[in-house]
This record gives structure tokens, C-alpha cells and sequence, in this order.
């Protein structure tokens, strides 16, 4: 049952990821994930060159994705998280994204540390600006000042049908959110205002287990080559789901003149595909001889195709309007020019973690205390 209502908190708290929601729909209905093996008798379609339109890539001065992803890694190192996290096994997801459209960045994150302890969930980043953050702090039933060196904010008994501790506070620019799952309690009450104060950039003391979650080989990390006067950047995602596969995945979605959706992900494992909504249409072998296996949406006319490097698993979702300048066969020169991709990130270090361990200090010692108080 906590593993359940684990799944459901996260996804409500770090709304906007669709893999999550389709985890929580199959914790729920003991749906099993597609098997997407290809058996060795399976048909495999060959396209040939004469199929395959090639206008939306450029070889020579294609997009650079990774420039919009080296802008929301260094942004989420900025940030002050919690200092009291000491290991991986303390996450339960993380997600981290980044929109073009307007340059801002949000940093999910929620933490199931022991039995007997709440829930945790915290956000920080500039999808919400100070108006929003005046609309949600009226929210409070009973608030309080929190006293923290750089951060202006408060905390305290919060909601009206469902009331939980929160924390909403400003710094530098960035909006900063702390829940905890459980309901009014003097313990919760003391444990928000000590994860708050705790909260500290990495440079700071801070340690993030993102870091060493992040299982990809991110030199040999292979991304399209498209053309800019076709495609643009719509944003980028890193997620890592710790609870149940511990699965890491990189999403990077591109607009197609306008209108069309395409994201390209990149994951340490093979990601699922549920039978209820894509059902297994056909394998391809594209031009340039990669093998592709091709999903149909159930209803609608959207595609998923995977494919792996030997290396990484790679997966593109067409998102197709009713009047769709996106062929089918697109996808194939999108796949051949990503497998060609010898780019490579120019700054390797925002992929390593500055500390290995948090420094902690009187707020995030009391914090141990009061949780060890409040296992018993």
C-alpha cells in the first residue's frame, strides 16, 4: 500500500511527466509493460534511400541540443537543495526540466528515506515566478517566518481539505516548494522548518545523488542532426525514476514546422511501451541499417520507434496532427543522422558532482535526530 501511495504522491507533486503517470496506471491495474523482444522469425521491413525524404536534417550545422542541456544542468547546480540527502537510495524520482520557449527550469524531486517518516517532496527553480508564489502561500491555515540565511519564506500547516506541511520561499530568483506527505503533527511541523533551513547549494555543502544515478555513457550519447529552419528546440528532461527500475532517461523535444511534437529520449534501459495505449505495428531496418521496432497508437495516429546503439536505448514519440507536415518514413533519415552523431558536450563537468557527501551542519544533525524520534 505505501509503495502504491508513493507512486500516486510523486506523480501529483511532479505533474508533467507521462512516464510516471503510466507507472502509477500500471502499479494500479497489474498491467504488464509490452514485451518488446523481436523474435528471431520476425519480418523486418528494409526502406531504401528512394523512401526517405531528407529535408529536415543537416549534416554540416545541425541544432545543438546539448548546448540547451549543458544550460539546464549548470541552472540545477545552482540551486540550494536539501543538505541533509546522503545516498541515491534516499530518492525516489528525479526530474529535472528546461523550457526554451520562455528559459525557465524546474528541479522536481521527492525522498522516501525510512518507514515511519513522511514522504518528502521538494522543487525549486523558476517555473513559478513571485505572483504565483503570493497565490499559493494564501494557501497557509497557519504560517511562520522561516529563518534562513538567503531564502525568504515561510512554512507551516497548509491546505483545506488535505492539509500537509509546506514550504514556499524565494531566493535569487528561484521559487522554492518542500512537502511533506503527512498531516498536521508537531514532529512534521519541526521536521519542515529543519529540511527548509537545511537547504544549501552544492557549492555550499550540498550533496546531490543525481550525479551518481546518472548510468549514461554521456561522450557516446547520440543525438539527430537537424535542420534549424525546420526544427526547433521546444525544451529538454533528465529524469531518473529510483523506486521502482531505476531507469535514467534524457528527453530532448523538437517542434516540426509548428505544429508537430517529436521527443527523443535516451535511457540506460530498454523503456516500456504499454499494450493498452501502443500496440507492436512493424520492424524496419532503416537506410543506414538500423533496426527499428514501431509502435501504433491505439486511437490516434501518434508512433513510437526504439532502437539501440549497443550502447544506449533510443526512442523517438511522434506526436502527429490531423494535418501533419511529418511523413512516417521522416523519421527514418532523423534516426540514420542521429546514429552518424560524433558531437560531443563541451562541458564534460556538469555531469560530475562537486561533493561526494553533504557537510552537514547543527540544522540537518537535528534533523537526524527528530527522525529517528519520529521512526519510533
Amino acid at each position: 500500500m505505501r509503495k502504491i501511495f508513493t507512486l500516486i504522491f510523486a506523480t501529483v507533486l511532479l505533474a508533467g511527466c507521462s512516464n510516471m503517470m503510466d507507472a502509477v496506471l500500471n502499479e494500479l491495474t497489474d498491467e504488464t509493460p509490452k514485451n518488446k523482444t523481436v523474435e528471431e522469425d520476425k519480418e523486418i521491413k528494409t526502406v531504401s534511400d528512394a523512401e526517405v525524404e531528407n529535408e529536415l536534417i543537416d549534416l554540416e550545422n545541425p541544432l545543438n541540443e546539448r548546448e540547451i542541456i549543458e544550460k539546464m544542468m549548470t541552472k540545477q547546480r545552482e540551486l540550494k537543495k536539501p543538505g541533509f540527502i546522503k545516498s541515491e537510495k534516499d530518492i525516489g524520482d528525479i526530474i529535472i526540466r528546461y523550457f526554451t520557449y520562455n528559459d525557465t527550469f524546474q528541479y522536481s524531486s521527492y525522498y522516501d528515506l525510512d518507514l515511519g517518516l513522511p514522504l518528502i517532496s521538494y522543487e525549486g527553480g523558476t517555473r513559478y515566478d513571485k505572483e504565483a508564489m503570493k497565490e499559493f502561500k494564501g494557501e497557509f491555515v497557519e504560517e511562520k517566518k522561516l529563518d534562513h540565511d538567503s531564502i525568504n519564506g515561510v512554512y507551516g500547516l497548509y491546505g483545506d481539505s488535505y492539509k500537509r506541511y509546506e514550504m514556499w520561499g524565494e531566493s535569487d530568483g528561484n521559487i522554492y516548494n518542500i512537502t511533506l506527505s503527512e498531516e498536521e503533527d508537531p514532529d512534521n511541523e519541526k521536521a519542515i522548518e529543519l529540511i527548509s533551513k537545511s537547504l544549501k547549494t552544492e557549492e555550499e555543502g550540498a550533496y546531490d545523488p543525481l550525479y551518481k544515478a546518472l548510468n549514461l555513457d554521456t561522450e557516446n550519447i547520440k543525438f539527430p542532426k537537424l535542420h534549424e529552419e525546420y526544427v526547433e528546440l521546444d525544451g529538454a528532461a533528465f529524469m531518473y525514476m529510483g523506486y521502482n527500475e531505476k531507469t535514467v532517461q534524457l528527453d530532448v523535444q523538437y517542434r516540426i514546422g509548428g505544429s508537430d511534437t517529436i521527443t527523443y529520449s535516451v535511457s540506460d534501459q530498454e523503456l516500456e511501451v504499454y499494450e493498452d495505449i501502443f500496440k507492436e505495428d512493424e520492424v524496419v531496418k532503416t537506410p543506414g541499417g538500423i533496426e527499428v521496432t514501431i509502435y501504433q497508437h491505439n486511437e490516434r495516429k501518434d508512433r513510437i520507434y526504439q532502437w539501440t546503439d549497443g550502447t544506449h536505448f533510443y526512442q523517438i514519440e511522434m506526436w502527429i496532427m490531423d494535418k501533419s507536415l511529418l511523413k512516417a518514413n521522416d523519421v527514418y533519415a532523423v534516426i540514420d543522422s542521429a546514429m552518424q552523431d560524433d558531437r560531443k558536450f563541451e562541458n564534460k563537468d556538469i555531469f560530475k558532482a562537486i561533493n561526494t557527501e553533504p557537510a552537514l551542519g547543527k540544522n540537518e544533525k537535528a534533523l537526524e535526530k527528530l527522525f529517528i524520534k519520529m521512526k519510533k
